[in-house]
């Protein structure tokens, strides 16, 4: 018994998980494959606008068009699935297109333009339903989402692959994407506060004050995409 006891102690424990991991170096990148701070901050605006198309959208429609314009929740669900469907078709027809490319403005700004600014002109027009009827709204949002979500495949698709291509260094590219992420992290703490914005008295009810906030999201729209459309001229 004593002896086994020894024999334990003398046993070196097994090395630990975070020992076995063989983490990759933080290098400094060339210097002709940087990526300045400014224009990293600026791509990653372009991720806070990424959040705002859709995640803005999904978190005031049903309040406002359950709760304020009285929409069958099963038509909502419906239109509010448009968006999924019309991505999943448009995400890799816009990326082949924009691979192909050759403007005198690069393979991924002109999308990333058009993209932006077709969303931004659309973002009021989503909580204006010109029709009074149940049906007619229903396919007004149908119709509106569909658009909607064709502007943001033609603007998600190109701004990620700028991204990658601002650099060729592996650790400069992380770092432009952790930017990003930074950027689209801020973004969700406020999704927290678009209804409570909508319900501010000054705009008298929620669907006044849903078209006020999209005012506010097509001009951040339009001003990141003008920030982040320089970013590199071969682009």
């Amino acid at each position: 018994m004593h002896h086994d006891l020894n024999q334990q102690k003398g046993t070196k424990a097994p090395p630990s998980i975070i020992a076995t991991l063989h983490l990759h170096p933080s290098n400094p990148a060339p210097f002709g494959e940087r990526v300045s701070v400014w224009r990293k901050v600026a791509y990653g605006a372009g991720g806070l606008t990424d959040f705002l198309f859709l995640n803005m959208v999904n978190a005031l429609a049903v309040p406002i068009y359950s709760i304020a314009l009285k929409m069958d929740p099963l038509f909502l669900g419906i239109a509010l699935a448009a968006p999924r469907v019309v991505g999943a078709i448009l995400d890799p027809v816009v990326g082949t297109v924009s691979d192909n490319a050759r403007t005198r403005w690069g393979r991924r700004r002109p999308f990333i333009v058009c993209g932006a600014v077709i969303g931004a002109l659309l973002l009021p027009l989503l909580w204006m339903p010109p029709i009074a009827t149940q049906i007619g709204r229903f396919i007004y949002l149908l119709l509106m989402l569909s658009i909607y979500a064709a502007a943001f495949s033609v603007f998600s698709v190109p701004y990620g692959a700028l991204g990658i291509e601002l650099t060729t260094n592996y650790d400069e590219r992380t770092r432009v994407m952790a930017w990003r992420g930074y950027l689209q992290t801020a973004g969700t703490f406020g999704s927290a506060w678009f209804y409570w914005f909508c319900l501010l008295p000054v705009f008298g009810n929620d669907a006044v004050g849903a078209r006020a906030w999209r005012h506010c999201g097509s001009c951040y729209a339009c001003r990141s995409d003008g920030d982040g459309s320089g970013l590199q001229g071969k682009h």
